[in-house]
């Protein structure tokens, strides 16, 4: 028996945390959500996802990019997927390089459909 493969989607908004998670699951994936960096971070100590789809603007506080930081010194194995309606980190108030070298960066708007 193949074990799947486990996802952890970081979104603030949550009906499209739900609608993320819920194409991601569809398609057999095991997934574990989260609304902050604080929830993240718990998320990425217990459940060690094999991918983590991370949110840049997360509000108030803590951003993607920090959760991004923290899983390539804590969890290196964790593949890095920013998604995000901003067209470049710097509109964050960050420079390109804030983006870890191997990450993905997908943009909300470029998603038409699941799977």
């Amino acid at each position: 028996m193949i074990e799947s493969r486990k996802v952890l989607v970081l979104e603030d908004d949550a009906l499209l945390r739900s609608l993320i998670a819920d194409g991601i699951s569809g398609s057999g994936f095991i997934v574990e959500v989260a609304a902050n960096a604080v929830e993240a971070k718990q998320a990425i100590l217990s459940f060690d996802p094999d991918v983590a789809v991370l949110d840049i603007e997360l509000g108030t506080g803590p951003t993607g990019l920090d959760v991004a930081e923290f899983i390539t010194k804590q969890k290196p194995h964790i593949a890095i997927v920013m998604l995000t309606h901003l067209p470049d980190p710097r509109f964050a108030g960050e420079d390109s390089k804030s983006i870890p070298k191997r990450a993905a960066y997908i943009r909300k708007e470029k998603i038409t459909k699941p799977g």
